[in-house]
């Protein structure tokens, strides 16, 4: 996607969810013939704010035009109900721990999917770099390739070599907020 793009994700070009998450979904509903679709969105009680964004709409190409400047004709369409069971419930990180914590199968990440996301304070990359290395270099590699950053302030390396800070407490960040982003 970032060949394509000819870019990193950042602040200023948020694609990464819709072209990698939203998009794929979209797609491979319509595919199926399913035009409309209830979806329960796995938001926390203590992620409000991301569920306040969520989007039911998708704006797609529709059709092309042969000539013209404008070749793709857009349409936006309501593609989703969503529901949000977590909030609902009030169910908070702690909980989803708790309740999980037996089981040998299943364990969650110490921050989400996204280690290297540019939502993500220095401290949480920092951090995120010791529990995945390759994860925080590969994100640094690909800055170097394209020179320029996921986050303004500080690249991936610069990152990766800042003292930890012992009284930061991890995985509690933003979580994305384009609205689409899941945890």
């Amino acid at each position: 996607m970032m060949n394509k793009k000819k870019a990193i994700p950042n602040l200023s070009m948020r694609f990464c969810t819709h072209e990698m998450k939203i998009k794929p979904i979209f797609e491979y509903l319509q595919s199926k013939s399913l035009n409309y679709v209830d979806m329960r969105i796995g938001y926390r009680y203590d992620e409000l704010e991301r569920a306040n964004k969520l989007s039911t709409e998708i704006k797609y190409i529709d059709s092309c035009n042969l000539f013209g400047h404008n070749r793709n004709n857009w349409k936006t369409i309501k593609w989703r109900r969503c529901s949000t069971p977590l909030i609902e419930n009030k169910i908070i990180y702690p909980t989803i721990l708790n309740y999980w914590k037996d089981n040998k199968y299943f364990s969650f990440p110490e921050d989400s999917n996204c280690q290297h996301c540019f939502w993500k304070k220095p401290m949480q990359l920092r951090k995120n770099f010791d529990n995945n290395k390759s994860v925080i270099l590969w994100a640094g590699i690909q800055e170097e390739i394209r020179g320029n950053k996921f986050k303004k302030e500080i690249s991936m390396l610069e990152a990766s070599r800042i003292g930890l800070q012992q009284d930061f407490i991890f995985g509690t960040g933003s979580g994305c907020n384009s609205g689409e982003c899941v945890n």
